[in-house]
Parts: C-alpha cells; structure tokens; sequence
C-alpha cells in the first residue's frame, strides 16, 4: 500500500451522514445557487491566471457575499484537483495561487489559500483554519501529535460559514490492480496498493454547522470552533463526539483580536493554545518558532556583511525562538518515534491476538476431527457387530432342532416318581418366568433408541455438521475479504477472536455429545448385555427343555410334555427372529452418521486450513501496515530533521557574545621543608 493516504482518508470517510448545510446564516430564497454555478462552469481559460481576475469574472454582477462565496467555492471544488503525489511525498513546499491556477492542482492548505486570496479580492472575509482529523488508523483514546489539516471559514451577512473545500473537492479511493490482487488473492503475493483521486463535487462539506464540524474537524484554535463552550481534544477522540453546544457564528472578541493581529502574533497566539489544548504537538510549537525564527532572520540578516545585524536584546529573543525551535522539533522526532512504536505495539498485539485464537480454534478443530474419526470408527463397528450377531442369532433358530422327546422313554407305574416329575416342570415354569423377565429387559435395550429416535440423531448430526460447513464457508470468505481488502486495521475486534465461530461450533460440539455421542457410547454398553441375555436365554430354554425331558423320564402319565417343548421351542424362535430383526435396527443409522462425520471433518480440516491461511495473512497484514506507519515516521522524521539543518544554517549567521567567566586565582600553597 502506498504510503500516507492518513488523514485524508480518514476524514473523507467520517461523518458524511452528519454533515449538513448550516443555511439559519442565509437567505437562499433569494440566491439561484444553480444560475451561479452554472455561469461557474463557463469561464474562459484566459481569465483564470490569476486569483484576482479569476475572482472577479466569476462575481462579475453580483452584489451579496453569500452569491461570490458560492460562486468561488463551486469553481474551485470543480476545477482544482488534489495533489495527492505532493501528499505523498510530504514536501513542505507549497504553491502559491498562481502556481495553483497554473497546475490546478492543490493540498489542503492550498485550497484554503486560494480561496482566502479570491475571497479578499471581492471584499469577502475568509481566513484559514488549521487543526486536526482523525487518521484512518486512530481509535478512541490514541494521540493527536500533528495538526495535518486546514480549512476555511469564511464571513456572509456578518455570519462565519464553515467548509472544507478540500473534501468537498473529492475523495481518494484504492486503484483496482486486478492482476495484483488475483496474485495475491491466489499464491498471497504482497503488492503496493495505489490509490486514486476522485475529483467529484460534494456539496455536504460547505456550509457546516459547527457542532457537527467539531465532529470531525477540530482547530488548533478553539475560536475558531465557534461554539459558545469549546469542546476539547479529549472529547474530540473520542471518534463519537458530538456536541450540544450553542453554534456562535459572530465574530468573537477572539476572533476578532486575532484578525487584527500580524502573522508573528498569529503563530504565537497559536504557540500558547497549542500548549494548552494539546501539549504534545511538539511539531505544531517547533514549526510556528521555526517560522517566527526565520521571519526575524531575514528582517535582520545583511546580504552585504552575510551576517544578522540587531541589537543584543533581538538577538536574544532570536536565540529563544531558535531555542524553542530546535527543542520541539527535536521533541517532534521523539514523538514521531513514540508514535510509531505505540502503533508497533497495538498492531503486534493484533497479530499475536489474532495468533492466539487460530490456534486455539484449530486444536479444538484438530480435536473434534479427532473425537469424529473415533465416532466414526465406533459406529461402523457397532453396526457391523450388530449384524453379525443379527446373522448369529438368526441361525440360532435351529439350535433346537434335534431335539426329540419321543426319544424318552416313559417309566413303568412302579418306578415313575410324579412328584420329582412336578418339581421338573415347576424347575421348568420357574426357567420360562425368568426367559420373560431377560425377554423384557433385551427388548427394553433393543427399545431405547427405537427409529425415531436415531432419525432425531442424525438430524442433530446434520444439524451439526452444517455448523461446521457454515464456519468453514465463513472463514473462507474471511480470509478472502482479508486478501481482498489488504487490510491495514482491524476496526471490529470480532475479526481478530472471531466468536461467531467458537459459537457455532460449540454448538455443534454440544449437540454431538449429547446426541451422537451418547448414543454410541449406550450401543456399546448394551451390545455386550444384549449378547450375554439372547446367549442365556438360550441357556435358560434349553435348561427349561431339559427339565421336561427330566419330567417324562419321572411320570408314567402324559403330563403334555411334547407340547409345553413345542411351544418353549416356538417362543424361543419367536424370539430370535424378533432379537435377530432388533440387531439389524439397532444401529441403522451408521452409514448416514458416517457420512456426517466425514462431511464435518471435511469442513473442518476446511477450517483449520483457512486458520493457517489467516495467521499467514496476518504476517503480512503486519508487515504492510507497519511498511506505511514507518513511511510516516521516516517522512515526518525527514521533514524536522530538514528544518533543523535549516535553523542551524541560519543561526550560524548570528554573532552572540557570550558572558566572560572570571575565574579566582587558585591559592599558592608552599610547602615548607620543616628539616
């Protein structure tokens, strides 16, 4: 990205909703706002060389203030663009009107200067503003350590109007760079973004009403704020300052001191407010004594001798100055320095922030893919399990298919013990009453997840892989707004910890172990149970046939042997069929809960893949972001080291006696040879 689009970017975007026309001051009724404009757009090349000619072709007719005003302000706004590669280079060289007509190209301070000059030749008051707007990198709490702006105010019907012909000229925004941006879109291979200048007329900055201005806008001089309470830097960082007070667009006793006051008293009155308002704007102090030092030079510096010729009491007051020059600009450094390290290390905590919590997520991912993996293996093996003992128990029908009573011989009258018989077949009612109470408790097990329940279960999966699928689409598009934007900031925490997908995963992962979790973990506490009842019911009839085998060796008389076994044999296989059938059920939800779980973790790995991706743009978003803040520092850097150089040259040229320091005669002290 290219370095220094700070504040005006900033400004251009802050507060455009707010910003509206103050016109209490003036009577449009009576002004065709259009008809001015309109003529605004047709005026010859020939008569826009100089500010004055300009000026007055363009008011030519016109008797009211608030007519040439319009009239000047459209001109300028629809024919001066922005200078932004003078921006760009943060040169302290500025053009002068003619040299702006000549280019039609202007810095804020610029626009202000030629509407000052255009102003004035038509008998307009107007007068510059300086102060700060907020970096698009500031947040609330951050210092102002420079007043990089100017606008105007200008006097209609003895009513001070506030704008912005600058931003009312038009606004700067990124370049395409198609190709670089797919590049790195694709194989994440850093480029410069380049920015643009959009020259578009926009009416919304002129005319602004004071207490929505110092929203956005706030002077280094607090008359200049024309508001009956001034508001103060702290406020204005805010970045949600607005303000109830009373708008005072009169001229003030301040003000109207200060329009009588010559340029030196002007940048010492704002010196004096500078240290009260904002104490830290070194560079705003070091400039104006800069200035001041050097109007004093070359009213006092003799180009024949190449020397300052003043009195000695000037050319104290001209090492004062110089003095206080040289320290704020070499507090500015510092400043600048600080001010890049304060945002070295809020982007760093960014970076290991956002570090912090990808990787967090991606072992909670890791971990979840893991704990799928083990559900997804524990299912099959359950369902396959389940099958085959479906199969086992299905061939168990025919266990008792060679077993024969006629085979038993009944005994004679005299040997028969009917008694014994009875006890064999109450052995045998008792085995049955206890195959009722295994065949309660199997079919009870078999019952627990029946197939509405494990359809509930496999919606809740689902339910919870789409959870899965919507953070893993969200962390694409994350990254991919990441690589679109180039984002320097993050103006929205949640891009950083990102909890919209600790949520949803969360989420996901509850209702997976309360769901899918659970219900394999009871499949596989039940299997061996349902096993060892369907094998002792099996145990318990043949235990039971066995004991009427028993009773027709113990009675002479039919006691119906032949089919109380037939009927124990039928149940048995009544139950087996229905055992065999419950196995197939029980678990035939596996392959739909194994596509779930494999469809997750494919959304998952997803996942943690855009987690790497992201840690990895954040590397770079660093290092861009502090590529252009050290721009910053180094041209700002630069730029007080050069007036430094500039000071020393010129004070080299002052001749100072110094005061003689007299030095006491030091104490001869002899020593006496007292041998």
């Amino acid at each position: 990205m290219n370095a220094k689009h700070k504040h005006f970017i900033k400004a251009l975007i802050v507060l455009f909703l707010f910003i509206h026309t103050d016109a209490s001051a003036l009577n449009w009724s009576e002004i065709d706002t259009n008809k001015i404009q309109k003529k605004s757009r047709f005026i010859s090349k020939k008569f826009t060389k100089y500010p004055k000619v300009l000026a007055a072709k363009l008011t030519k007719d016109m008797d009211d203030d608030a007519s040439k005003v319009i009239a000047i302000t459209y001109w300028i706004a629809k024919n001066i663009k922005y200078d932004y590669q003078a921006y760009l280079s943060n040169t302290l060289d500025r053009k002068n009107s003619r040299e702006v007509l000549k280019s039609r190209k202007a810095l804020c301070g610029e626009y202000a200067m030629l509407f000052n000059d255009m102003c004035e030749s038509v008998g307009v008051k107007s007068q510059t503003i300086s102060g700060y707007v907020h970096n698009f990198d500031f947040f609330a709490g951050d210092t102002l350590y420079r007043a990089e702006h100017a606008w105007s105010t200008v006097s209609i019907n003895q009513s001070w109007q506030l704008m912005d012909i600058t931003m009312g000229s038009g606004h700067l925004k990124p370049k395409k760079q198609l190709v670089k941006n797919l590049m790195w879109i694709l194989f994440q291979k850093p480029y410069e973004v380049e920015w643009r200048y959009v020259h578009a007329y926009n009416p919304k900055w002129f005319y602004v009403r004071p207490n929505q201005m110092i929203s956005s806008h706030f002077p280094t001089l607090d008359f200049f704020q024309f508001l009956d309470v001034p508001s103060s830097i702290e406020s204005f960082n805010t970045l949600n300052h607005y303000t109830n007070a009373t708008p005072i667009n009169h001229t003030s006793p301040s003000l109207k001191a200060y329009l009588n006051m010559g340029d030196r008293r002007k940048l010492d009155l704002e010196i004096t407010q500078s240290k009260r308002i904002n104490p830290v704007n070194n560079r705003l102090i070091g400039f104006n004594n800069y200035l001041i030092f050097e109007d004093l030079y070359r009213d006092k510096y003799d180009d024949y001798l190449k020397e300052v010729v003043a009195s000695d009491s000037e050319l104290k007051k001209m090492e004062s100055v110089y003095n206080k020059a040289q320290n704020n600009l070499l507090q500015s450094i510092n400043n600048n320095n600080s001010e890049y390290e304060y945002y070295y290390n809020r982007s760093i905590s960014w970076k290991d922030t956002l570090n912090f919590f990808d990787k967090k997520y991606s072992k909670y991912v890791k971990s979840r893919v893991r704990l799928n993996k083990k559900q997804s293996i524990s299912i099959n093996r359950i369902d396959k399990k389940s099958k085959t003992y479906a199969k086992t128990t299905k061939k168990s029908l025919n266990k008792f298919k060679h077993y024969n009573i006629h085979k038993i011989n009944r005994p004679s009258y005299e040997k028969s013990n009917p008694i014994l018989a009875n006890n064999y077949l109450f052995k045998k009612d008792s085995l049955i009453c206890d195959l009722f109470n295994y065949s309660y408790l199997t079919d009870s097990l078999f019952s627990v997840y029946d197939k509405a329940d494990q359809n509930f279960i496999v919606s809740s999966e689902a339910w919870a892989s789409n959870n899965h699928k919507v953070n893993a689409r969200l962390m694409r598009k994350h990254n991919l707004n990441k690589m679109r934007d180039y984002a320097f900031i993050y103006t929205n925490f949640d891009l950083i910890d990102k909890p919209w997908f600790l949520t949803k995963f969360s989420n996901a992962n509850e209702i997976n172990l309360s769901d899918l979790d659970a219900f394999i973990n009871e499949l596989r506490f039940f299997l061996p149970i349902l096993k060892e009842n369907i094998k002792s019911d099996q145990n318990q009839t043949s235990s039971a046939l066995i004991a009427i085998k028993h009773a027709k060796k113990k009675s002479y008389e039919n006691l119906n042997e032949q089919l109380m076994a037939n009927q124990i044999i039928a149940d048995y296989k009544l139950r087996m069929v229905q055992y065999s059938e419950s196995y197939k059920e029980l678990c035939e939800i596996s392959k739909r809960v194994s596509f779930l779980l494999k469809k997750s973790n494919r959304k998952l790995n997803s996942a943690h893949k855009s987690f790497k991706k992201d840690m990895t743009l954040e590397k770079q978003r660093h290092k861009n972001y502090m590529a252009y803040r050290k721009s910053i520092k180094d041209s700002e850097n630069a730029n007080m080291k050069y007036l430094l150089k500039q000071l020393d040259y010129m004070y080299k040229d002052i001749d100072i006696e110094q005061p003689v320091i007299v030095e006491t005669p030091k104490k001869i002290i002899e020593i006496i040879d007292l041998e």
